[in-house]
């Protein structure tokens, strides 16, 4: 990270391999094309960023730049509260100097260094804006934030259905971008967590033809396969 902030790209890129060396976890990941953290970030520094995208780093200029880039080093060295006290500070500093985009970002980055804190109340009223607030509506934050409030409604049986609604709201806004991909592939990885097979497998197959040679498909692919094998023992009268 600092390498990179230095502006020295290709070292700091070529630093990131120690992330394959030593967490056997993310080079599986990586390997079999799913989200890894290797991945995000080489893609992040390519671009030259961090956790903002390309699109959000428009929106701030000059010492703002600095600044919100500080902030996000913090957060992806999971700095937990050094990252929310530098997002706090650019807020009452800088806050009311932000156009739309901007202002989401910061809002989300609150909302994240609030979860990451522990501060699981005020985490659930600032991501919960972006689902009721128009204003957050078409910005880079906003899907972001609808991830997070699908995979905090999924963790109960009765706020599950609303996992759903958030995820396939981010999928009918952006389906032919990445990001509606991600969603559509989520929306059967839940249901066939939630053991609902024949909903798991109709969105699997949407995301196969929807998405064709995209990590999106090939993970369909590799759920769809856990789902016929277990279909199959279910058949065998095998538990699983």
């Amino acid at each position: 990270f600092v390498l990179f902030l230095l502006g020295e790209k290709d070292a700091a890129i070529k630093k990131l391999d120690l992330i394959l060396k030593l967490d056997p976890f993310e080079r599986r990941f990586y390997e079999m094309g799913w989200p890894n953290t290797y991945s995000r970030l080489r893609a992040e520094f390519e671009e030259g960023r961090m956790f903002a995208t390309q699109e959000d780093l428009k929106h701030f200029k000059g010492k703002l730049r600095t600044a919100i880039m500080a902030a996000d080093l913090y957060y992806e060295m999971e700095r937990w509260e050094d990252a929310r006290e530098r997002y706090v500070r650019f807020d009452r500093k800088y806050g009311k100097r932000l156009d739309r985009v901007a202002r989401a970002y910061v809002d989300l980055m609150l909302a994240f260094s609030a979860s990451t804190t522990r501060r699981k109340t005020e985490a659930y009223r600032r991501f919960s804006a972006f689902e009721s607030e128009k204003r957050y509506y078409g910005t880079p934050s906003w899907p972001r934030a609808m991830f997070w409030l699908a995979t905090y409604y999924q963790n109960k049986p009765e706020t599950r259905p609303h996992a759903i609604k958030c995820l396939r709201r981010v999928y009918e806004t952006i389906p032919k971008s990445e990001t509606g991909g991600k969603a559509l592939l989520t929306i059967g990885l839940y249901y066939y967590n939630f053991g609902d097979f024949e909903k798991a497998h109709e969105h699997l197959q949407a995301c196969l033809r929807e998405y064709p040679g995209t990590w999106m498909a090939k993970g369909a692919q590799n759920i769809l396969r856990a789902l016929r094998e277990k279909r199959e023992n279910q058949q065998k009268g095998v538990k699983q």
